[in-house]
């Protein structure tokens, strides 16, 4: 994340509090500096950012080499993927790889709160 996140521009409360959730199932949408891709960020100045504790995903990144940029395993308003075999039946031939690993456990999608004045986006 660095030089892509501007965590200057969080009040130092909102940064701890971020931070004391990472690494865990915690979505907080951070404000970029300018260097991520507009492909990711599309109209946005901000992107959804989390640190994982499942081990698959720590062991992908740290054989990448960097963080890892994702979207949803499903798409807009169907609902979630819960196996490799979903992710398949939605995105088939479109994937270029796919982690068939464990879930983390969690029964609904993460909490999705805004990085700068902490309120919930998604609940």
């Amino acid at each position: 994340f660095d030089g892509l996140l501007d965590w200057q521009a969080l009040p130092n409360d909102r940064a701890e509090a971020m931070f004391a959730t990472w690494p865990g199932p915690h979505t907080w949408v951070v404000p970029t500096t300018g260097r991520v891709p507009h492909w990711i960020t599309g109209a946005h100045d901000a992107v959804a950012a989390r640190v994982s504790a499942h081990p698959d995903v720590i062991a992908l990144c740290q054989a990448f080499g960097g963080p890892l940029v994702s979207t949803s395993a499903n798409p807009h308003g169907q609902p979630p993927a819960r196996s490799a075999a979903a992710v398949e039946h939605y995105f088939g031939a479109a994937l270029d790889g796919l982690l068939d690993a464990p879930l983390g456990g969690l029964e609904r999608p993460t909490v999705i709160r805004d990085a700068l004045t902490g309120a919930i986006i998604r609940a």
